[in-house]
């Protein structure tokens, strides 16, 4: 590894710190941030959004992605404009992000998710805010559902439709 070393007065090393560029996740977080973003493509994958399995999208297009999906699978109301699209700025990246944590947070979200977290991949802070997603995406379509079963019914119930003729002539009987 490379180590930019500071030496102190009389030449020898005071510390070593890790070189600008080089990783200084340990393994152990490393692992449990790719063991989140699984489980994060999972649930997006398991709950309908199939790009989230794609070898060729990046996993921040993903997350994105799938939290677009959510939100706008979940039928609410919320005063945001984004558009998802490809071949993005990293400032349009961030851009994107915040505006997915600003709905997010519109619609009653209890993470503390912030756009840095989605754009710097820390999926072990992002994997609550999509499992609340996902979660509150089918509490919303169950809701749905439901309104539109009772919907239903009611139509029924005022405006029976019979099967059938309503005339009183019977041609099966004349078989004289």
């Amino acid at each position: 590894a490379s180590f930019a070393m500071f030496t102190g007065s009389a030449g020898s090393p005071s510390s070593t710190i890790p070189a600008r560029n080089e990783d200084q996740t340990s393994e152990e977080e490393r692992l449990l941030s790719e063991q989140k973003f699984r489980d994060i493509t999972s649930y997006l994958v398991s709950a309908g959004y199939f790009r989230a399995r794609s070898p060729n999208v990046s996993p921040f297009e993903k997350v994105v992605g799938g939290m677009s999906w959510c939100i706008t699978h979940s039928h609410r109301s919320v005063d945001v404009d984004f558009l998802f699209q490809k071949a993005r700025t990293t400032g349009q990246n961030i851009k994107l992000a915040e505006e997915l944590v600003h709905c997010i947070r519109a619609m009653g979200c209890p993470i503390a998710l912030q756009a840095h977290q989605i754009h710097g991949h820390d999926w072990k802070r992002v994997h609550p805010a999509i499992v609340w997603l996902i979660k509150n995406m089918f509490e919303t379509r169950d809701e749905k559902q439901s309104l539109r079963l009772f919907s239903e019914q009611q139509f029924e119930k005022r405006y029976a439709m019979y099967g059938g003729d309503d005339d009183d002539d019977d041609d099966d009987d004349d078989d004289d």
